[in-house]
C-alpha cells in the first residue's frame, strides 16, 4: 500500500490528492498428485472393485524430480490389454500443457500384460508430482475525497482494480492416468487455476 505524497491545493488538488497505489503478488509451488492406471489391479475393493489408489510402476533408474522437467526417452504407451494407447516421440520437451510430465517414467500398471500387478500396488510412490506452479498480480488504484457532510472520516472513494495485471495463465493440474485412451490423453493440461485479466471500477461511500 503506497500513499502518493501529493498535497496540492486548489482544483489541482481536487484532482491529485489522495490517491494510493495497492499491490498484491502471489506464488506458490504446484500442488502434489500421483500418476495413476485406468485400471484396478490391487484387489484392495476400497470404494468399488474400481475405487482406490491406482498406481503405477516408477520404470527403473528414473528420479522423480525429473519426471517434469527436460526431455522425454519416447515410448509406446500401452492400455490395459496391451493396446497401443499412444506415443511420445523421444525428445519430447517436457513440463508444457502439451506434454506436462512423462508417461515413459512409470511403466503402466500392466505392461501389456492383463494379469500383471494382480493384488499389488504400482512401486511409484503417492504423490511424488507436482503440477505447474501458481502465480498472480493484482493492482488496485484508488482516490479518497472527503465529504464534510458525512463527518470527520466522511470520504467518497473511487477504486479501479485490475485483476491478474500480467494475463498470465496458471495451469491446473494435468491429466493423471498413464495407460488412458481418452482424448485428453496422459499428462496434458486442460484447465487453469486462474482467470484471464479482469479490470473493475467502484464507488464507495465511507463515513
Amino acid at each position: 500500500l503506497y500513499q502518493l505524497p501529493i498535497n496540492a491545493s486548489g482544483l489541482v488538488g481536487k484532482l491529485a490528492n489522495g490517491w494510493s497505489v495497492n499491490s498484491s503478488l502471489t506464488r506458490n509451488s504446484g500442488f502434489p498428485f500421483d500418476a495413476t492406471s485406468a485400471t484396478q489391479r490391487s484387489r484392495s475393493q476400497t470404494g468399488g472393485p474400481n475405487g482406490g489408489m491406482k498406481r503405477v510402476n516408477l520404470a527403473p533408474g528414473v528420479n522423480h524430480s525429473d519426471i517434469t522437467r527436460g526431455t522425454s526417452a519416447g515410448c509406446t504407451i500401452l492400455g490395459s490389454t496391451g493396446a497401443v494407447q499412444g506415443v511420445v516421440p523421444a525428445g519430447a520437451k517436457l513440463g508444457t500443457p502439451e506434454l506436462f510430465f512423462d508417461p515413459c517414467a512409470f511403466s503402466s500398471a500392466t505392461d501389456g500384460n492383463p494379469l500383471a500387478l494382480q493384488g499389488l500396488l504400482g512401486t511409484a510412490g503417492r504423490a511424488i508430482l507436482y503440477g505447474p506452479n501458481f502465480s498472480n498480480m493484482s493492482l488496485s488504484f484508488v482516490k479518497d475525497s472527503a465529504i464534510s457532510a458525512l463527518g470527520e472520516s466522511g470520504k467518497l472513494q473511487f477504486r479501479t482494480e485490475i485483476f491478474n495485471l500480467p494475463n498470465h495463465p496458471s495451469f491446473g493440474i494435468p491429466f493423471r492416468t498413464v495407460d488412458s485412451a481418452q482424448v485428453a490423453g496422459p499428462r496434458q493440461i486442460t484447465s487453469t487455476f486462474s482467470k484471464s485479466r479482469q479490470i473493475q471500477f467502484a464507488l464507495k461511500l465511507i463515513f
